[in-house]
């Protein structure tokens, strides 16, 4: 099931006291992210990436992060399969 799921417990104190101290800082974001992940994020990723990998990798073209398992799923097949398959 690739449903959402909604947890049937609250958070911890210290969590929900993180996230509100977090949504009043000045440094908060409130826009939307591009589609395949925050630039900072993604740079951070292909970074760390090429260091174990022994290559480059590209931030803007070889590094997507998703928002949940649906959305990791929609984007392997749409890069590795055709019409027809």
């Amino acid at each position: 099931n690739l449903g959402q799921g909604f947890p049937d417990w609250q958070s911890p104190a210290f969590v929900r006291a993180a996230a509100a101290e977090a949504a009043g800082s000045e440094r908060a974001s409130n826009q939307y992210t591009r589609p395949q992940g925050a630039v900072p994020l993604v740079t951070a990723l292909a970074e760390r990436y090429s260091k174990a990998l022994g290559r480059e990798v590209d931030a803007m073209r070889e590094v997507v992060v998703t928002v949940g398992a649906s959305q990791a799923l929609f984007a392997a097949q749409m890069s590795l399969l055709s019409g027809g398959d």
